[in-house]
């Protein structure tokens, strides 16, 4: 075993390390491109330079990739990364950009499967429209800094003074009144004496300048800023920490590595004296010093290692050492903005349900969705639910733990997911499972329809694919298995009993609920043949009284008794169904009439006791017995005592206290 799991340890550290070094690095530029375009009102371009870092002296430009271009937070535009390899870089328009000054930044995303990216410096430029402004720098008087990083272009086309096309812009010093720069073709470019960064010399170099523009074509002044600016040319240093593999979420079992991009506008092999240091927030983990080394087109690297969950905020800072003879003008201290990365432990996540098994459209289900970690503590955040891909609900981790209750769900097949979302310093998880959900079933009584049910009562079972055959029971006593089906009644005093079966069917069961059940929230527990076992609730009362019906109208199941006064006993039907249609028959009673008893069937109602009151069209009426009928079981038999002057149409119900029969109807002549 223990062998087993070093080679998977040596498997998976070459999973991760393997991708770190093979990653290639680039380096990117971005600038407004030299040519007529750049007046409000007109599409301006921008040239994107992309080199590969690592190869010298002559870096290739890639030849696939994707890139953007920035304005703050809005994408200027984006695409394919197709250079033109004569020039070696990419021309873009980036639309119409509004009066005044604009601020750009480009980005490289590597598309070759090795994840490197790059990021540009800022490029400044300023686009004229009408009247000048009061300055064209802003804030007026500031300090204002020409940095390597930048380039500042001025673009003062004919339109912002209304002379001809051939408007330039002139930038002189305001001591000796020489022209600094020349902006020919609505560009600026460097002429003169101006001190570039690009030639070593001190650090800092100051200059006061005023911006003034010309027309060409008349040799005449157009507009002079009113305000003298302090330019700052300077050799700056400029670090940037990325990781290798361009991603800043890593599991704590990862390795990954840092690269810190050293630029400066010394040249390439420029030695280099001093120290660079790595940084986690305010915590050194790193440091390498110099001391001639030649500064190369290759970043400094620094492998990172079982860091702990959290956020790392990674930072270099390279300081300088004096200068020396051997280094007259140093390279200039800098420091990078802090990257920052999320060290994630992973976490677990089990989804399982209550009921799942036994699920049906009336039934009432609860996902549960357990949640650990073998790094910390128990994860905060939330569980997202879904069932087949749609989102049902989203509940904050509690314990370690999150539930989700669902009801009356549709019959059909269900894939449940749930997804974890951290609130920091763990990585996101998923669970999923599969269950069905069978066609509904309705719980009937046999006579009335309601969903009140009786012990001792007769009852009906609605719903699909119950049964595959259709079986009547033939014995006197209905047994409590019929067709590999059974049903079992647990009442609310925790009592178990079974019910008997009459009729099973696909669609139907019919049967008789066990007649020692307490009334009370009770639980029917239905076992179909072959399929797990479907659960339904039950409201079990003492009594629910019904009364059948012939054809499922309110035509009443029942015959009228009749004595004549010659003591002659005879009896007729309430339905006639000799044509096949059960229709309503109409009850003659004799001119000799000494009683008649109107017998009526239904269930429900054998243990009504005193609580028994019948209604003929609401008039009260007289029973002689309510109680079982004695040859089915579970029918029950009502007797009512008819008066000779009930003639007509009637409606009848049988009520148990607070609870009443479904209405039956007679015609009696």
């Amino acid at each position: 075993m223990g062998s087993l799991r070093a080679i998977f340890v040596s498997v998976a550290f070459l999973l991760v390390a393997l991708p770190l070094s093979a990653a290639e690095k680039f380096t990117c530029s971005v600038g407004k491109l030299n040519g007529n375009s750049g007046s409000a009102g007109q599409s301006v371009q921008v040239v994107l330079n992309v080199y590969r870092i690592q190869e010298e002296p002559f870096p290739p430009v890639p030849n696939s990739g994707t890139f953007r271009i920035w304005e703050g937070s809005r994408i200027l535009a984006e695409g394919p990364f197709l250079p033109d390899f004569e020039a070696k870089f990419m021309r873009i328009p980036i639309g119409i950009p509004s009066p005044g000054w604009h601020v750009i930044r480009a980005e490289y995303f590597d598309t070759s499967g090795r994840n490197s990216r790059c990021d540009s410096d800022r490029s400044v430029f300023f686009i004229g429209s009408g009247t000048p402004p009061a300055s064209f720098l802003d804030p007026a008087g500031g300090e204002i800094y020409y940095d390597e990083g930048y380039s500042l272009l001025l673009v003062a086309p004919a339109a912002l003074t209304g002379t001809s096309e051939n408007a330039t812009l002139h930038t002189v010093n305001a001591s000796t009144n020489e022209i600094m720069f020349v902006d020919y073709n609505q560009n600026l470019v460097f002429t003169g004496f101006v001190p570039s960064p690009y030639v070593q010399q001190a650090q800092t170099t100051v200059i006061p300048v005023r911006l003034e523009l010309w027309n060409s074509a008349t040799k005449t002044l157009a507009f002079r800023d009113p305000v003298i600016y302090r330019f700052t040319f300077m050799q700056r240093t400029r670090l940037r920490v990325s990781t290798v593999i361009n991603k800043t979420e890593f599991e704590d079992s990862d390795s990954f590595e840092l690269q810190a991009s050293f630029t400066t506008k010394k040249t390439s092999g420029t030695p280099l004296y001093g120290r660079l240091e790595w940084f986690d927030g305010d915590r050194k983990i790193g440091e390498e010093t110099f001391n001639g080394k030649s500064l190369t087109w290759e970043p400094f690297f620094l492998r990172r290692q079982f860091e702990s969950p959290g956020t790392h905020n990674y930072r270099a800072e390279y300081t300088t050492a004096p200068a020396t003879a051997t280094n007259p003008i140093p390279v200039p201290s800098g420091q990078s903005t802090p990257l920052s990365v999320t060290i994630a432990a992973p976490t677990q996540l089990t989804l399982s349900g209550d009921g799942l098994a036994a699920a049906d459209a009336n039934s009432t289900i609860r996902l549960r969705a357990q949640l650990s970690s073998r790094s910390g503590p128990v994860p905060l955040g939330q569980i997202e639910f879904a069932l087949n891909g749609a989102v049902v609900g989203t509940v904050p981790v509690a314990n370690g733990s999150a539930s989700l209750e669902l009801r009356s769900l549709p019959s059909g097949s269900y894939r449940a997911e749930a997804r974890f979302s951290s609130t920091g310093g763990y990585l996101s998880s998923r669970s999923e499972l599969s269950f069905n959900i069978a066609a509904g079933l309705t719980l009937r009584h046999a006579a009335s329809g309601s969903s009140i049910l009786a012990p001792g009562a007769l009852a009906s079972l609605y719903g699909s694919a119950l049964s595959s055959q259709t079986i009547v029971n033939q014995s006197a006593t209905p047994p409590s298995s019929l067709g590999g089906i059974s049903m079992q009644f647990r009442d609310a005093s925790g009592r178990i009993a079974s019910a008997g079966l009459l009729y099973v069917s696909p669609t139907q069961i019919n049967f008789v609920i066990p007649d020692n059940l307490s009334a009370g929230a009770a639980t029917l527990t239905i076992n179909l043949a072959g399929r797990p076992p479907v659960q339904t609730p039950v409201d079990l009362r003492s009594s629910a009284p019904g009364l059948f019906t012939m054809n499922g109208v309110r035509l009443a199941a029942g015959v009228m008794v009749i004595r004549n006064t010659e003591g002659e006993t005879s009896q007729q039907d309430l339905f006639d169904c000799s044509s096949g249609l059960c229709r309503e028959r109409t009850i003659r009673l004799p001119g000799n009439l000494e009683q008649a008893v109107l017998v009526l069937y239904g269930s429900g109602f054998r243990n009504i006791g005193n609580l028994a009151a019948a209604q003929v069209n609401n008039t009260p009426a007289s029973i002689l017995y309510s109680g079982p009928q004695g040859q089915f079981p579970g029918l029950d038999q009502l007797n009512l005592l008819w008066l000779p002057q009930w003639k007509g149409r009637f409606n009848l119900i049988l009520n148990a206290g607070s609870i009443s029969s479904n209405a039956v109807e007679l015609s009696v002549e």
